[in-house]
């Protein structure tokens, strides 16, 4: 892009920076060849638009002259690449900075590590960065001293933070982010996680050694599965153990919206198996799932690897205490991350369980018809590892080299870099990892087999493997036991060979197999050297046939672009249609409502009476209990009224029967004598008709009259 035209004076620039250093240290003058050696580096530094200051003791007074001098030059002749890590700056050199990123929107990167820079200096550049400032690359990490350590949040208060999460949400520039052992913390990680789906620029996210933990790891991993642009994620030593390990795969899990890999019908190679007491199955009997009909089962069934919102290609977590139960954890998750190329594990507590579940997904995915693995480097050096997971993991490699030979569209599976240095190796897994190196297809180019414990048998292996293991260009051996006859075999097989780097330090080899091998070593590399130009020409080729492919593409391209033309034309015709039939969607969409909303109202009306009319049926139905009640009441009372009624009438009727008797027995006298009485009445009637008669008759007689014509 052109350099500086116009530079400061660098001697009074050189002169002020160290007149302000001593002044802040309080050291005397420095001598000449110290200013020489200042003055060479800012001069040397200036012409790229790169100022390198790193390691040059400014000190905040010094940052403030230089920001000063840099304020009075043009915009566009500022340095836009600024490294002054480890100058002891603090907040006020910060508040410096801070006011060049204001003043210079031309500013692409800022490395200010190691700078003892606390939180109110970094809220100053942080809300310097929310301006209109086309910032990509910010590294405020610490190193391993204590003293030069930046620390951007303290306990409860995180104003730094808050305003670092605005900058992820606003800025369209910010690519790369390097916080590491700044004391963030779990709660500073989920307030930043918030912050990292709505950053579109953020591709890298480096946050090493901050006490995260579990909960700040699974917080972290929240955010990341659902970013725009992240690739690469480091974690390195913040203590996640199998917790925050088995909490970053559900989580990318959940946001991948990958199905997990269900077992296949095909047993898996005894080597990924763990090792048992009891006595192994008979090889005739073939486990199956339920329900399997002896065909492979698809890894993923629910969403295409390509369509899922996991954009991770780096994923870094080292020294973290991660066991078994986290490895087998990340080793299911390598499904939901489909760009996934470098996982590193070193420093960790996988041992062989762990190595055989990376192994056995691997295998899985090797064999699997559509592989959703992409995996390329796989670190896990220093985390004690046998034979028997190292075993496992050859013969993983062995089976991708094979699959990726049938069919190389299909499975996209290419381990090229494995790490298995620092751990318990002995010549078993060499001997493995030689048949995987020599096998057909073998994608390996760099294996690390440092300081373990192989012996003469694996070097010998090895070495024997490298003259039909093409691929491989870096081999590390040191600090292995090798022996002579392990010497001799690698230097032999280093003839054929095209390996371009070999490691045999402290190895107990032979120094003139040592001296052999070197020689080879750089008779690979000149050979290599020299095919270079048949390899740009090949490629030149390649790209030529390339570029009329993307020719081709681009006249179909072109003539699929007028038919998307007229096609949109058409649409837009269709489209002015469905704004037509939309309208009277919603004007029929309005009556409907109209009536709905009358049948609604006549709905309640009918409602409410329908309510008053029950209410007032539970009225009288109440009231006719009430009056039942009554009723039942007043008939019980009769009924009992009556009763007694009948209990006195019974009295009464007695008593009177006695009182008759009495009365009958008193009357009986007298009715015989009443009888008597009438007896005597009757004679005595009698008597006096007879003397009436005779009367009569004696009157009559006397009177000359017949006495029958009287009567």
């Amino acid at each position: 892009t052109g350099h500086m035209t116009v530079e400061p004076d660098i001697s009074g620039l050189s002169e002020r920076l160290l007149l302000a250093r001593r002044q802040y240290f309080g050291i005397g003058a420095q001598s000449d060849a110290r200013f020489r050696r200042f003055r060479s580096t800012i001069a040397a530094t200036w012409k790229t638009q790169t100022l390198d200051l790193t390691a040059a003791g400014l000190g905040p007074l010094a940052a403030d002259v230089l920001v000063e001098e840099l304020l009075g030059l043009p915009p566009s002749h500022r340095p836009w690449l600024l490294h002054l890590d480890r100058n002891m700056l603090g907040d006020a050199g910060a508040v410096a900075l801070a006011r060049l990123l204001r003043a210079s929107p031309t500013t692409q990167s800022l490395s200010a590590s190691s700078n003892c820079i606390g939180p109110r200096g970094a809220l100053e550049i942080f809300e310097a960065l929310l301006q209109d400032c086309s910032l990509t690359s910010l590294d405020l990490s610490s190193g391993g001293i204590p003293a030069e350590r930046n620390v951007i949040a303290r306990g409860h208060e995180r104003p730094a933070i808050t305003a670092l999460a605005k900058v992820l949400q606003r800025s369209p520039a910010l690519s790369i982010l390097r916080l590491g052992a700044t004391a963030i913390g779990p709660e500073a990680a989920a307030e930043l996680s918030a912050a990292l789906p709505l950053s579109s620029s953020l591709m890298e996210l480096s946050l090493p050694s901050n006490g995260l933990g579990p909960a700040g790891a699974a917080a972290i991993a929240e955010g990341a599965a659902h970013a725009q642009s992240l690739e690469t994620l480091n974690l390195t030593g913040n203590d996640i153990g199998d917790a925050g390990a088995a909490a970053l795969g559900e989580k990318l899990f959940a946001a991948s919206g990958v199905a997990r890999p269900e077992a296949t019908s095909r047993p898996p190679s005894p080597l990924l198996r763990p090792p048992s007491p009891s006595r192994p199955p008979s090889p005739s009997v073939r486990p199956t799932s339920p329900g399997s009909s002896g065909r492979r089962q698809p890894i993923a069934t629910r969403l295409p690897a390509a369509l899922s919102p996991v954009r991770l290609r780096s994923l870094q977590l080292a020294s973290n205490r991660i066991g078994p139960v986290g490895a087998r954890a990340l080793a299911q998750a390598l499904y939901a991350c489909p760009t996934l190329t470098c996982l590193r594990l070193a420093r960790n507590e996988l041992g062989d369980e762990g190595a055989r579940a990376f192994a056995a997904e691997i295998e899985k995915a090797a064999r699997a018809s559509v592989s959703t693995i992409v995996l390329t480097e796989l670190s896990l050096a220093s985390n004690g590892v046998g034979d028997d997971g190292a075993c496992a993991l050859a013969v993983a490699l062995k089976c991708s080299g094979e699959h990726y030979r049938g069919a190389a569209a299909s499975a996209p599976l290419r381990v090229t870099k494995l790490d298995l240095s620092a751990n318990r190796l002995a010549d078993r897994a060499a001997v493995e990892l030689a048949h995987a190196l020599s096998a057909e297809a073998s994608s390996l180019q760099v294996l690390n087999l440092n300081e373990n414990g192989i012996g003469n048998e694996g070097g010998a292996a090895l070495g024997r493997a490298l003259p039909s293991s093409p691929g491989l260009r870096r081999l590390g051996l040191k600090s292995n036991p090798l022996g002579g006859g392990a010497g001799e075999a690698l230097a032999a097989g280093l003839e054929g060979s095209s390996v371009l780097a070999l490691s045999l330090e402290n190895s107990a080899v032979p120094y003139s197999c040592v001296e052999a091998a070197e020689r080879l070593v750089l008779a690979n590399r000149k050979r290599w050297e020299e095919g270079r130009p048949q390899r740009s020409e090949s490629r030149r080729r390649a790209l030529e046939t390339t570029s009329e492919e993307l020719n081709r593409v681009r006249a179909q391209l072109a003539w699929e672009r007028a038919e998307l033309t007229a096609t949109e034309a058409q649409l837009e015709e269709v489209a002015a249609q469905l704004y037509s039939l939309r309208g009277e969607i919603h004007s029929r969409e309005e009556e409907d409502e109209a009536r709905l909303a009358a049948c609604q109202e006549s709905t309640r009306q009918a409602e409410l009476s329908a309510r008053e009319e029950a209410e007032q049926l539970a009225k009288d139905r109440k009231m006719w209990h009430e009056t039942l009640n009554m009723k039942e009441a007043s008939l019980l009372m009769a009924e009992k009224a009556a009763a007694r009624a009948r209990d006195r009438m019974k009295r009464a009727n007695c008593s009177t029967k006695v009182e008759v008797r009495s009365v009958v027995a008193e009357v009986e006298p007298l009715r015989e004598a009443v009888l008597l009485a009438s007896a005597a009445l009757e004679s005595a009637s009698e008597a006096a008709c007879e003397a009436e008669a005779r009367l009569t008759q004696e009157a009559l007689g006397e009177q000359g009259v017949s006495p029958i014509c009287d009567r």
